[in-house]
């Protein structure tokens, strides 16, 4: 059983339901529904908790989708699987927060950073181009919009403070999508063949990190994209600037939009086809209403990469058409 299988086994044992309000900071009451802790200024009571027939602890915000305790985490916190499980991990070996004495909901500040990387470059060469060349996507494109080719990269933790090193294979190739250089480089290491989809990210980036925003160009129109890959493909596809933040399902707050809409002409934003994709962008557009939708409608596609990679298809292409027509009218 590998580490990741051991914490989660240990997760599952544990009192699920103390976990949350642990992480919540405030006593839940099963079913009864509280402000979303999710959301920013929520005025009416919209999140609720219960405990399922199988013991686990799940929760529904009205305005989202529903999940157990680590898609609360990756919500509350903008991370991935893997560290949403190191977070769940603490709370269930003892690591909980007391609720605040006022009783009134309580997120406790925690640190976001949750690795050191050092992140080592390697050339581009051709298992990058096999696998990046099917989404337009070459060298040039790839430095322009900040896609680091890593052949190793050293990660330490709080749990593994001697540190390991992810090594670049032609089988999985490594990369880093680049959020900040000097005295904190913040990365997002990326293997897009990794087969358990929940190592292909590790991240050091903060929640309010937006990738990106560093490209920008001024004058140019802008969209808010699922995936930090839907926004290098949307940049070089649509000729505009492209961002995206931490987590899909991550609700930015004014700060992070007004640094993004000071940087374009004009915003749109375009999240993946799916109900949760369509649920998440509703979301912001309801929160920021000047943010202009776009959608599309295909069998074959739910985000910019799958345009991409499909557009042969002739009435692919005609949506890539229709949507460079919209950003640039």
């Amino acid at each position: 059983m590998g580490k990741l299988q051991e914490m989660m086994a240990v997760i599952a044992q544990a009192d699920q339901w103390r976990m949350m309000e642990g992480l919540l900071g405030i006593e839940l009451v099963p079913s009864k529904a509280i402000r979303s802790p999710l959301r920013q200024g929520d005025e009416h009571p919209s999140f609720n908790a219960w405990k399922g027939k199988d013991g686990k602890v799940r929760w529904k915000d009205f305005a989202m989708e529903n999940g157990d305790i680590y898609h609360l985490i990756m919500e509350l916190r903008g991370c991935n699987f893997r560290q949403a499980v190191a977070e769940a991990y603490d709370l269930a070996s003892g690591g909980l927060v007391k609720p605040a004495p006022s009783g009134k909901l309580y997120i406790p500040p925690r640190p976001h950073v949750y690795a050191h990387i050092t992140a080592y470059g390697r050339d581009w060469d051709e298992c990058d181009q096999r696998y990046w060349s099917k989404y337009g996507i070459g060298p040039k494109e790839a430095k322009e919009g900040a896609l680091m080719t890593v052949g190793s990269a050293r990660v330490v933790t709080g749990k593994r403070p001697d540190g390991y090193t992810i090594r670049h294979f032609d089988s999985s190739p490594l990369y880093a999508w680049w959020f900040q250089d000097g005295i904190e480089a913040r990365y997002k290491l990326y293997r897009p063949l990794h087969h358990e989809r929940a190592f292909r990210f590790i991240s050091n980036s903060k929640r309010e990190d937006i990738y990106g925003l560093k490209q920008f160009q001024k004058n140019k129109p802008g969209i808010l994209v699922g995936g930090q890959k839907d926004a290098l493909v949307s940049r070089h596809m649509w000729e505009c600037n492209a961002a995206s933040f931490n987590s899909e399902g991550m609700l930015p707050d004014e700060n992070m939009v007004m640094a993004i809409m000071m940087r374009c002409s004009k915003l749109f934003i375009l999240y993946d086809s799916d109900k949760a994709g369509r649920t998440n962008q509703a979301r912001i557009v309801q929160q920021y209403p000047f943010i202009t939708p776009l959608s599309f409608d295909h069998p074959l596609v739910k985000d910019p990469a799958d345009l991409m990679e499909h557009r042969s298809d002739g009435s692919v292409m005609d949506i890539i058409e229709k949507i460079r027509r919209e950003i640039h009218r």
